[in-house]
């Protein structure tokens, strides 16, 4: 089969909680990029989303195809499609027929749950017949988190952005393997922003990083890792930009196979003509400096990506620990940088001089040691201690009786055993 893309992107869910139509929405994007990189495709209509109706679609526009993209909900036995009386089927082990659409020189991502573990392994290495040449995939559930489903949520775009990088680096031309570790660095660069950048103040950034670290590591892949969707395309070409802050600096940039393809120096640097798919830029060690960490990107072509690398003064930082008395802990250090830790003892060597406050959180049972302020220098160390505390027991308390006076409804309440408290007693 020659270069082309079949998306299998669901659009209709069972009910007001499935992510289906956001899925869509927030994919919309990198259908564009296909036609932005003039690969033909397909996208299959909402509501058509199923075996015969992926069929159609790929029948009417007449399309050769050699890569094979499917969103929405997955199974160990099946890639499946917009909802009806139930979920369609769009792949199934139990269903020969349907594994025609992936049989040949294909290379399958499935942006879904489970896939990995049975049905994508299973093509890959030969059923009913039919074989395809890779599939990437997840070999558990795919974890998300949807605050309001709108195309600005955060919790939802942070939580499936590693499955996304997937479909833009199998669209730059990027290799499955490429795709893969782009993938991952994706996953890593979200936890990165929940731990320690502008997301660790929020009260669900433990929870989100947990769902990021499963998707994360379910993410598997099949078969010959080398495909890539660019063996019938035309050629692309990008730019590349990168500015530093150090005039001694020095940096490489690397092919999907580790390879040096273009290297430069200085606090400015452009080259134009290179050819679209992903890298990765190592910048060199200056004296006296931290290293900028690598940055793995994607070239498209037509487009430009613009890299920066800061090198900070290894004598212009400070240090900050903290200790607690409660392995359960959480903290945050909010002032002239932003960084967060657990447990009882934490070590930061690299952190921005200036004041910080120390905010320990809350855990069931203990009371919480007040926030702390303190102010590191150049070179200085900083100390924040958290004792925690048992909390007194609190009597439980359950309704006696309601009474109404003067039209106001009081409920009265009596003790029955000192304990925790388990439930509140609302005022109405």
């Amino acid at each position: 089969m020659s270069a082309g893309i079949v998306f299998a992107r669901a659009g209709v869910g069972k009910n007001y909680y499935d992510p289906i139509p956001q899925f869509r929405a927030h994919g919309d994007s990198r259908v564009a990029l296909a036609l932005a990189a003039g690969i033909p495709y397909v996208d299959t209509p909402v509501g058509s989303v199923s075996e015969s109706g992926v069929k159609a679609a790929i029948a009417g526009a007449g399309l050769s195809y050699n890569l094979f993209i499917h969103t929405g909900h997955g199974s160990a036995i099946g890639l499946w499609g917009d909802y009806a009386s139930n979920y369609q089927g769009i792949i199934l082990t139990t269903d020969a027929d349907s594994l025609d659409l992936i049989d040949g020189d294909v290379g399958v991502y499935s942006f879904s749950c489970l896939t990995a573990s049975d049905i994508l392994a299973s093509i890959v290495a030969g059923l009913s017949g039919r074989q395809c040449t890779v599939s990437l995939g997840y070999n558990t559930n795919y974890g998300f988190i949807i605050s309001n489903g709108s195309l600005s949520d955060i919790y939802f775009i942070s939580t499936m952005a590693g499955g996304f990088q997937v479909i833009e680096s199998l669209i730059a031309n990027a290799t499955f393997t490429a795709a893969y570790n782009a993938a991952i660095a994706k996953f890593n660069e979200e936890i990165a922003y929940w731990e320690t950048g502008d997301g660790s103040s929020d009260p669900f950034a433990s929870v989100i990083i947990g769902v990021i670290e499963a998707d994360r590591d379910a993410l598997t892949l099949t078969g010959d890792g080398t495909f890539t969707v660019g063996s019938g395309a035309s050629p692309e070409e990008g730019t590349v930009s990168v500015t530093t802050d150090n005039v001694s600096a020095t940096f490489g940039i690397y092919d999907d196979g580790d390879n040096l393809v273009y290297s430069g120096s200085g606090t400015s640097w452009s080259q134009a003509g290179i050819a679209a798919g992903s890298y990765t830029i190592k910048f060199g060690s200056v004296s006296g400096y931290i290293t900028p960490t690598d940055q793995s990107f994607i070239v498209i072509g037509g487009s430009t990506v613009s890299l920066s690398g800061i090198y900070v003064s290894v004598i212009s930082v400070g240090t900050i620990t903290v200790t607690t008395n409660n392995p359960l802990s959480t903290f945050t250090l909010i002032g002239a940088g932003s960084y967060s830790g657990s447990g009882t003892s934490y070590s930061n060597t690299n952190v921005v001089p200036g004041k910080y406050t120390c905010t320990f959180s809350n855990i069931t049972g203990f009371i919480t040691p007040s926030p702390q302020t303190a102010t590191v220098g150049v070179g200085g160390i900083i100390t924040f201690n958290g004792v925690y505390t048992v909390e007194p027991a609190s009597p439980d308390i359950i309704p006696k009786e309601d009474e109404v006076h003067d039209g106001v409804h009081y409920q009265s309440v009596q003790i029955i055993r000192v304990n925790t408290v388990n439930r509140i007693v609302e005022e109405v």
